[in-house]
């Protein structure tokens, strides 16, 4: 393939890179189909979104056709065959809630918005580190922050089955639900190898001890061996990932059986989110309606509803593209830094890429390509353990920064560790979230406050700045990028009093998130009985759940 420009070339790079460590992995590469297991690897840490690029996946293709070493390259009919199927798994698994109404955001709108140092939604470093309680909410926990991660990964895990071979039909095996196959697996009954490097043969579990504390199984790099590799983009989402493990584990050693635990920790999982985590960002009157309304028939009037298989009579959802880009909301709560536990002096860098490695082997022998900030793909060292009690609880316990149209400095320069694709070319987190939009063709957020018959939020709260108005201006009308706009309308709904999502933000993240929940086959609000085995109730926190496991 000619070299065009260097971001063509760039991408070509970063892909035998990628290339590279995927083919040293034994659990991910099939000697039965090289190739064509390594394109399923590469979908692993980047999911079905990296498929609407063409560059990138054209990027992706060169090493595959070009391969030797004595593996068999794939043809072009091949790979024109693997493409189109995952294509199609993508179409399948992702639906516009508002189709028809795509906004090109201009890349001046962008830079206005995301440019580091001078856009709109940057945070000041030096306030942040000076006086970090400018930004803080005044009652949601850091903890959630990551608790929003692990569910987005949740609901965007095996669109494509990373487990096993592809074959010239790619399976529809996604699943947006909440179901924590990113922890389990998509077929979370099958304990053989490669699932075997993730569960004993008793079904629990496996972790290995540190000393005094436990972390994931790794490879010789730092890699962790997980269903779901973006559950170790960092050493918070890391250790809720650890947390429903243990979870698991306890329940399997009070004597129930594989299938029996992964229900009890499903439900008290879906009890976390529905007692805890959603009450702490969503409006209260809202959470109420959509909690009634999912248990009528045809799921009342929610406006995002699965379609029932005539052939099986199952349910199935597809994820809304708004609520993919909607729910990174959320990257306006992470902070500078992180309190993890009492033992630390002062705050934990959440991310810093001035770093450089401390190298060194661990006691195994493997290498330690530790950094002293929260970045993932590492050994967790004890100075990074969540103490859950100072944590969550406590006279002082840490808070979220407030959801608002500001976002820390630290994810304008992302480490590659926390970069969810393969392709490391942009650090600038707010700048991703809006060029994925774009991608996408997503509405902007007038368009989806129209479309829920909700009080679109007024142009001065979003852009105050007369002179910036301009930017926003498409064929006459204002019009928003639907991540900034939720960030806006939580601004001017909560100041600095509240942080909780707006009446969309609301409306949109809780739909979702509250269906996902009830499409499921298994699920705690079809089943009114059920009571907790950690706290003899409906209702469970996530402290509950972290004191209950020690």
């Amino acid at each position: 393939m000619p070299i065009a420009n260097s971001r063509t070339e760039s991408l070509q790079q970063a892909q035998f890179r990628a290339v590279q460590a995927i083919t040293v992995k034994p659990e991910v590469l099939d000697e039965s189909n090289p190739t064509r297991q390594v394109l399923t690897g590469l979908m692993k840490h980047g999911g079905v979104y990296t498929l609407l690029d063409t560059e990138m996946m054209t990027a992706r293709l060169v090493p595959m056709l070009t391969r030797g070493s004595g593996a068999a390259a794939m043809s072009a009919e091949d790979a024109s065959t693997f493409v189109n199927g995952l294509g199609n798994t993508m179409a399948s698994f992702f639906q516009h809630l508002v189709p028809g109404k795509a906004y090109t955001i201009p890349s001046s709108l962008m830079s206005h918005i995301a440019f580091p140092g001078t856009g709109v939604s940057y945070s000041d470093p030096g306030l942040e580190q000076s006086d970090p309680g400018v930004f803080e909410s005044p009652e949601v926990p850091a903890a959630f922050t990551f608790v929003g991660q692990f569910i987005d990964h949740d609901l965007t895990m095996n669109a494509v089955d990373l487990f096993e071979v592809q074959t010239d039909e790619v399976a529809n095996t996604a699943s947006p639900l909440i179901d924590l196959d990113s922890v389990y697996g998509a077929n979370r009954t099958k304990l053989t190898a490669p699932f075997s490097k993730i569960f004993h043969a008793d079904g629990r579990f496996r972790m290995v001890d540190r000393g005094g504390y436990e972390d994931l199984v790794r490879d010789e790099v730092g890699n962790a061996l997980i269903g779901d590799q973006r559950n170790d983009e960092n050493q918070m989402i890391l250790q809720i990932h650890l947390l429903v493990m243990k979870v698991h584990n306890k329940l399997m050693a009070g004597g129930l059986g594989f299938e029996e635990a992964y229900r009890e920790t499903l439900f008290n999982w879906q009890s976390v989110l529905l007692t805890d985590y959603l009450p702490a960002i969503l409006e209260p009157a809202t959470l109420a309606w959509l909690l009634g309304e999912i248990g009528k028939p045809d799921f009342g009037e929610f406006k995002y509803k699965p379609w029932k298989n005539l052939v099986d009579g199952k349910l199935a959802a597809s994820m809304p593209h708004e609520f993919a880009i909607g729910f990174r909301f959320g990257h306006s709560q992470l902070r500078f830094g992180l309190r993890v536990n009492p033992g630390v002096g002062g705050m934990v860098r959440l991310f810093d890429n001035s770093l450089t490695s401390s190298g060194g082997k661990t006691s195994t022998g493997a290498v330690k390509n530790l950094f002293s900030d929260l970045r993932g793909s590492q050994e967790l060292v004890a100075e990074h353990v969540i103490d859950w009690g100072t944590f969550l609880g406590g006279a002082t316990p840490l808070r979220s920064n407030r959801i608002d149209g500001k976002v820390t400095s630290v994810v304008f320069d992302l480490p590659e560790s926390a970069i969810p694709d393969d392709i490391k070319y942009i650090g600038n987190l707010p700048q991703r979230n809006l060029i994925r939009s774009r991608q996408v063709g997503l509405c902007a957020g007038e368009d989806l406050a129209k479309f829920y018959g909700i009080e679109r939020l007024a142009t001065r709260k979003i852009e105050p700045d007369e002179a910036a108005h301009h930017l926003y201006m498409e064929k006459g009308h204002f019009r928003t990028p639907l991540w900034y706009y939720i960030l806006k309308e939580a601004e001017a709904v909560g100041g600095p009093k509240s942080s909780r999502l707006g009446a969309l933000g609301s409306r949109l993240i809780g739909e979702v998130i509250v269906g996902a929940i009830g499409f499921a086959p298994t699920n705690v609000l079809a089943e009114p009985g059920w009571k907790s085995s950690v706290t003899g109730s409906r209702e469970v926190s996530l402290l509950e759940l972290a004191e209950w496991v020690g």
